[in-house]
């Protein structure tokens, strides 16, 4: 890139980390061959880890009641390890992030790139990209040890649909029955086709007539697309803790690294199905 923008402000390539520390025994080929091609992972990790400035999850629940409640409850927990898994078309980019005793530090203690066979846009079929994916997370599976941690799994940006909602200051019980008629009113499905989140961001802000608003972003998938998806990584895992599309998880990691107070705002995130 140029120095500077045509506005003046320079501009920096970044390719390394600031906060995320690496593990003198790590093996750090991976990303010095590849630069910025673990932000990904890493954004999903974090979100594992419970440092992500968006904690939406569009983890699929096909279970109600109590054991549906405990479920998202012990995927709150704090915990120690996490990986993040990021499948592109290109191949498979894997992190495993760990937190200090404190929780306060947060260090990088493997990290892997298995390139697939074939892109997988080259498949002939959805057979063949199954076989594509599963040839890489067996790969995977070989040279490391998931069992244990935290497992978060990234979707294509384009799986996901996206909705920036603005919404008058109310109580938190009082947003989830409203975000119930947004969800209908601003996705094109019906919401039983759908997983989807939403979190309010960075408390009340004020609109360009003065009325206090509060701003909530919304994320779906077509709950038909998402588990034709996860039929495809299910070697990986039977079950992931965490399921998030890359543009956020691209968004927490970038917010962890250079915005440090970017999660410690109030805010609420629920899931829905």
């Amino acid at each position: 890139p140029p120095e500077r923008t045509l506005l003046g402000p320079p501009i920096e390539w970044v390719a390394g980390f600031r906060r995320i520390e690496m593990s003198p025994d790590a093996d750090v080929s991976a990303l010095r061959g590849h630069p910025g091609s673990f932000f990904t992972a890493c954004g999903l990790a974090l979100q594992a880890l419970g440092k992500a400035a968006v904690e939406i999850n569009l983890q699929p629940d096909e279970t109600s009641g109590l054991l549906q409640r405990a479920r998202r409850v012990i995927r709150k927990l704090p915990t120690g390890t996490a990986w993040g898994i990021d499948v592109s078309s290109g191949g498979l980019k894997a992190v495993k992030l760990t937190t200090g005793d404190k929780g306060d530090r947060v260090t990088a203690e493997a990290c892997d790139m298995i390139e697939h066979r074939k892109i997988l846009s080259q498949a002939v079929n959805e057979a063949e990209e199954r076989e594509l994916i599963e040839e890489s997370t067996s790969a995977l599976h070989a040279r490391h040890e998931l069992k244990g941690s935290r497992v978060a799994l990234g979707l294509p940006g384009m799986m996901a649909i996206c909705r920036q909602i603005r919404l008058p200051p109310m109580e938190a019980k009082k947003i989830s029955e409203v975000m119930q008629y947004e969800v209908r009113h601003h996705l094109p499905h019906a919401s039983g086709d759908l997983v989807w989140g939403y979190q309010v961001m960075d408390g009340e802000i004020d609109s360009p007539d003065g009325v206090r608003e509060s701003h909530v972003l919304l994320v779906a998938v077509r709950r038909e697309q998402l588990c034709r998806y996860l039929d495809k990584v299910r070697a990986l895992k039977d079950g992931f803790d965490v399921i998030q599309c890359d543009p956020l998880a691209l968004h927490n990691l970038i917010a962890y690294e250079h915005f440090e107070n970017a999660g410690q705002a109030e805010e609420e995130s629920l899931q829905s199905d």
